[in-house]
């Protein structure tokens, strides 16, 4: 026991820093909302990521209008939510938590 404790302080320098992980290993959720006008949840709504290194990335809106891109790298992204009856927004976030963007969609004129 006393051999093991002296080898972990050994190897870790007697120091309790944590390790450094390269920002590009990072993975974040992004979730949010997509709504009409800040009011009724839109289902089917399509989001999909336009700029940076998780470019193209799609997912859908449930029958909550809740959506959650599970695994997006450390950047400054822009996400685009569009909707059928509904003019496309896009918002930007940058990625270093867990993030929420939330999304109200303008009916589109002439709807």
């Amino acid at each position: 026991m006393v051999l093991l404790t002296m080898f972990t302080v050994a190897c870790s320098g007697g120091t309790d820093s944590p390790l450094a992980v390269s920002p590009s290993l990072l993975r974040w959720q992004l979730s949010g909302t997509v709504r009409c006008d800040g009011g009724d949840p839109i289902a089917g709504a399509t989001l999909e990521v336009t700029d940076g290194p998780d470019s193209g990335q799609r997912t859908t809106s449930d029958v909550n209008g809740r959506f959650v891109f599970s695994a997006l790298k450390q950047a400054v992204v822009s996400v685009r939510a569009s909707a059928a009856d509904h003019e496309s927004v896009t918002r930007s976030v940058s990625l270093t938590s867990n993030a929420v963007l939330d999304f109200n969609l303008p009916v589109s004129p002439g709807s």
